[in-house]
């Protein structure tokens, strides 16, 4: 005996909201924690191996403005669009 299956109307697929494109530094906020805290690392460990207090504090003040510098273009790029 054969069983016949329920029919079903076809139905019309949602209409999705546009997407937006953001810019090419959209994960910018994690890189920049992830420099920090290899900064950090490297810091400690040149302070803590050598005791070179001025080379810690240069690693992190240069690393402190990397991150600047690019959360700054990140900012500027986004603002022009």
């Amino acid at each position: 005996m054969p069983t016949m299956l329920p029919s079903r109307v076809p139905q019309v697929p949602a209409k999705r909201a546009p997407q937006r494109h953001e810019p090419a530094a959209e994960h910018i906020d994690i890189w920049a924690v992830c420099v920090g805290l290899a900064a950090t690392s490297l810091a400690g460990f040149i302070y803590f191996s050598s005791g070179d207090q001025i080379g810690a504090t240069l690693i992190l003040v240069l690393a402190a403005v990397v991150v600047l510098a690019m959360l700054r273009a990140s900012t500027d790029a986004q603002s022009e669009h």
